[in-house]
């Protein structure tokens, strides 16, 4: 099972990602008992076509070190994007996530989904 580095802990266009509120993220992904993540290649919402619904992985854990980096560990990674990744058709990580803690205080973020990126930009 790859572990990949996925995020860290920063200020971002989309908001300030402390340590205490990655660690939370963290903390809270629990896929045997809420939503399992799926890797996979672009983000979903600039699809152009169904194959988007294809789940390249599964994310199995997510740790976090004393820096803020969060680490997953993936189940299932596919051939096709293991290959993708080796040519460098894939590059970057992006995470996809709930942000629970923006409409309830005592909610924490959550995993949507890891998305590989090649010609698609960061978010």
């Amino acid at each position: 099972m790859p572990e990949l580095f996925v995020f860290k802990a920063g200020k971002y266009p989309q908001g300030d990602w402390s340590v205490e509120r990655v660690k939370k993220f963290v903390d809270a992904y629990d896929p045997e008992n809420s939503i399992e993540a799926p890797v996979v290649i672009g983000h979903r919402a600039l699809a152009f076509d169904d194959s988007y619904q294809n789940a390249h992985g599964w994310v199995k854990s997510l740790r976090m070190d004393n820096e803020g980096n969060v680490y997953a560990t993936i189940n299932d990674f596919s051939k096709e994007a293991r290959a993708a990744i080796e040519e460098k058709k894939l590059r970057y990580i992006s995470v996809e996530l709930f942000e629970f803690d923006k409409l309830k205080k005592d909610e924490p973020p959550y995993l949507r989904a890891i998305a590989l990126l090649g010609a698609t930009p960061r978010r």
